[in-house]
């Protein structure tokens, strides 16, 4: 080599520079190590060919590094070569720790393994010289190959020590670079992902060097430095006190912990901040005042909004030693100062390093957490959901979960956290929500007792709205009643029809009135049978047109090939009517009611939606209004009881709910489509009926028809002593043969005995055995034995399927004599056609 190469200092520094400026300048390892190489080998004066390998991972291996002018077979091959003292001068130099000077290949014995390669690519000489760090560390070799024996000179030897040096330095620069990139990298990325913001004051003269974060946290155009005065404007009037204090006394230790509102100047909005900071020495000896803002505004309205931050820093090489502590100090002060629980992980969720944090929130010590599992410190109940989350960050990326973590104490704290993956490990970032926690149960529990007030008050309406209906009805009966007693014991009986009509409507009304609350109630005793729906509708048209009023069109349509149904019909129309009624409200200005008859089958998606409907044939009702529609909260609650949009005294909310009620009675449904401002429709599913729909009942005046075609006995069972005196009576003046019990047990007596008995009339709620265990214990000795009940109210009543066998019927009260004669002439007459 031309001695001006390394032995000139001018030159000496001229290389060094060029190798270091391509470092600094981000250019790849590779190409700056080939650039060493074309350049030794361009100012030899006799041919050469140099290479440099570099250490792998393992520290026993050199690996390629950069041999422009060699082969690329021979490159391969010595890619990976072991260290070792007869493995080539490059192998040897890395295993020594020295230089390797073979002037002949083909007789060293350092060579005798790979001679045959050697000559095949017409290399004969090869000098070896080990590349190491400042302090010592093999970093590779670097090699001059002649085509021909070749003893070096002194003069050589110093040019490729030299060389050595010069590529040791820029490997050690290659690698503190890529580190401190990779390590700022690291923290652009937790400042972006946790919302951390970074700043450093300047007391003298009042600026702050900021991040681009803290730019975006407070609304500011991007800029690298601002003056406190205008961050100190954006600050809260009530706090812009506080925060101008903290500025101005800075201690030496640190900037306290402070949390405080700001407007942001890009929108107007409102934004809380939290800030902290503290005093790092610089190497003049003076304080610079480092810290970091964060914004807290979604722990403030209970979200999440940090993600998560960096856990270490590397260590870099000497020469950039100073540089790095202090970054490293930076960052370090992040990490220490966040409020918030940080931690590094495996992707087992090992944990490997946690913040300060953890020691304010949860009491335990780095020490006492580091190498242990991450579901250790997570409460029972959520180890299976914290590790699925843990799981799918590793495989995924970031996620967002909950636990509750355990305090030193033994007590557990919620905390929210945000994890994601960065290498081999998991960096998670948790913020202690406990309060939120507590403050949405509190706000649940007054939420829930708000709504029982409500209820109570809504109840409290509708029992003084039924004493005083009922105070009503009881005096249109007992004064006509008193009325009676005296016109009779005057003799005028001429009124007596009068006051009679009187009684007997105030006492339908009081029926009438009872069947509204058990409908409400969901409990009152129907009376189904087959009902064509069509028919219905035609007999209430005119009804519902004079309820409509002009200003709205009412229209039915019927369907000519419509199913029956069997239901109580008295309870379809009141139904109906109900919901035109509603549909009225809904258009103040006018518009159309459509009712509408179909049948359908409803399919098992249907079911999986309305789980208390079986799939199967159903007729289908339905009332269309074009008025105002409901809104989703409206539509959701209008089948609950008390719930009404009238004001208060209009409406107690009980219309829709008794309707409801009735439809899950009768097996079906009813269904709400609305939407604002679309108009509303109603349906009731109603089961189809496909027996024979037999001849209705027309009510008339007791008659000679009544009365029984032979000398039938008839056991009647009622605890209700003026109830079964009264039915007694009429039996026994319509011919029959009576016998009476006042409660289950004596009338079972009398059925076990041999006595005749067609008929048993009984009441469904009596003591000891109700009705229809009374009527099973009989038919066990009488299993032809036909039943009557009679029924107010009772809890079997509610379920009408399968409460009544064969032979079995029910009677509402209160009854008329005329009904209840009907029915039981037409049950005794049946079972003397069974027998």
């Amino acid at each position: 080599m031309q001695k001006p190469l390394l032995f000139s200092t001018l030159s000496q520094l001229e290389f060094e520079r060029a190798v270091l400026g391509r470092v600094v300048a981000g250019m790849p390892l590779r190409e700056v190590l080939e650039h060493v190489v074309r350049r030794v080998e361009n100012r030899s004066e006799q041919p050469l060919r140099a290479s440099v390998l570099l250490v792998d991972a393992t520290g026993k291996r050199l690996v390629h590094g950069a041999a422009p002018s060699l082969p690329d077979d021979y490159n391969r091959i010595v890619d990976g070569l072991e260290f070792g003292p007869l493995m080539g001068s490059c192998g040897a130099a890395a295993f020594r720790g020295e230089p390797v000077i073979v002037e002949d290949i083909q007789t060293d014995p350092v060579w005798a393994a790979f001679r045959d390669i050697a000559r095949q690519y017409d290399l004969r000489a090869c000098w070896s010289m080990p590349i190491q760090a400042a302090d010592g560390r093999l970093l590779g070799t670097f090699a001059n190959y002649y085509s021909i024996p070749k003893t070096p000179s002194r003069e050589e030897l110093d040019d490729i020590a030299q060389v050595a040096s010069i590529t040791a330095l820029a490997i050690e620069r290659h690698a503190s670079d890529r580190a401190l990139r990779e390590s700022e990298e690291r923290l652009r990325i937790a400042q972006q992902a946790g919302g951390i913001g970074t700043f450093e004051i300047f007391p003298h003269n009042g600026r702050l060097a900021v991040s681009e974060e803290l730019c975006w946290q407070w609304g500011l155009t991007p800029r690298h430095e601002y003056h406190l005065d205008d961050l100190l404007e954006l600050v809260h009037p009530d706090d812009r006190d506080r925060v101008r204090a903290g500025h101005l006394d800075m201690p030496a230790g640190a900037l306290d912990y402070l949390e405080y509102r700001i407007r942001r100047p890009d929108n107007g909005e409102e934004r809380w901040m939290a800030r902290r900071g503290e005093a790092i020495e610089d190497s003049a000896g003076g304080l610079r005042y480092l810290g970091v803002t964060y914004d807290i505004t979604g722990h403030k309205r209970f979200e999440e909004r940090l993600r998560v931050s960096e856990a270490q820093l590397r260590r870099l090489n000497d020469s950039l030693a100073a540089e790095v502590d202090a970054r490293t100090r930076e960052r370090n002060s992040i990490w220490r100062n966040s409020r918030d629980l940080f931690i590094v992980a495996s992707s087992a969720g090992v944990l490997r390093a946690v913040n300060p944090a953890w020691t304010d929130i949860l009491g335990f010590r780095e020490d006492e957490l580091i190498g242990k599992s991450f579901a250790e410190i997570v409460h029972p109940d959520d180890v299976e959901a914290t590790e699925a989350a843990l799981l799918s960050a590793a495989r995924s990326g970031l996620v967002r979960f909950e636990n509750r973590n355990r305090h030193k104490d033994g007590s557990y704290r919620w905390v929210s956290w945000v994890a994601a993956p960065e290498g081999d490990a998991l960096y998670g970032n948790g913020r202690d929500v406990t309060s939120e926690k507590e403050t949405q149960r509190a706000l649940q529990q007054t939420e829930e007792a708000l709504r029982q007030a409500q209820k109570m008050e809504a109840l409290g309406q509708l029992t003084g709205g039924i004493a005083h209906d009922f105070n009503n009805l009881l005096q249109g009966i007992t004064g006509p009643l008193e009325l009676i007693r005296r016109y009779t014991q005057l003799g005028r009986t001429d009124d007596i029809d009068r006051f009679i009509s009187m009684a007997t409507g105030a006492a339908n009304r009081a029926a009438s009135l009872t069947h509204r609350l058990l409908a409400f109630s969901r409990r009152q005793p129907l009376d189904p049978k087959p009902v064509n729906a069509d028919e219905l509708l035609h007999s209430i048209d005119d009804l519902l047109k004079r309820t409509m009023g002009e200003a709205i069109e009412t229209r039915v349509v019927p369907n000519p090939h419509l199913w029956l149904t069997r239901c109580d019909a008295n309870q379809l129309e009141n139904a109906l009517l109900n919901f035109a009624i509603n549909a009225r409200d809904a258009m103040p200005e006018g518009g159309r009611l459509t009712l509408e008859t179909g049948n359908v089958e409803l399919g098992h998606d249907f079911a999986a939606r309305h789980p208390d409907v079986a799939p199967g044939s159903y007729v289908v009702v339905s009332v269309s209004d074009t008025g105002a529609g409901m809104d989703a909260d409206v539509k959701a609650r209008a089948f609950d009881p008390f719930y009404t949009t009238k004001p208060l005294g209009q409406g107690t909310g009980l219309g829709l709910s008794m309707a409801y009620g009735f439809a899950k009675q009768s097996g079906g449904i009813a269904t709400i489509d609305s939407a604002p401002d679309a108009g509303t429709t109603i349906r009731l599913y109603l089961p189809r009926f496909s027996g024979d729909p037999g001849t209705q009942e027309i009510a008339s005046e007791l008659n000679d028809a009544h009365r029984a075609a032979g000398r039938h006995a008839i056991l009647v069972v009622e605890d209700d002593a003026s109830v079964r005196e009264l039915v007694c009576e009429i039996l026994r003046d319509l011919d029959y043969q009576v016998l009476e019990a006042f409660d289950g047990p004596s009338g079972l007596t009398i059925l076990n005995s041999h006595a005749r008995i067609d008929l048993l009339v009984t009441d469904v709620g009596l003591p000891g055995l109700n009705g229809r265990q009374l009527a099973d214990a009989a038919r066990a000795t009488r299993p032809k034995l036909r039943v009557l009940f009679m029924t107010g109210y009772a809890e079997a009543a509610t379920r009408t399927n399968g409460f009544l066998d064969t032979g079995m019927e029910m009677i509402t009260k209160p009854f008329t004599l005329e009904s209840m004669a009907s029915r039981i002439r037409r049950m005794v007459t049946l079972g003397l056609t069974d027998d």
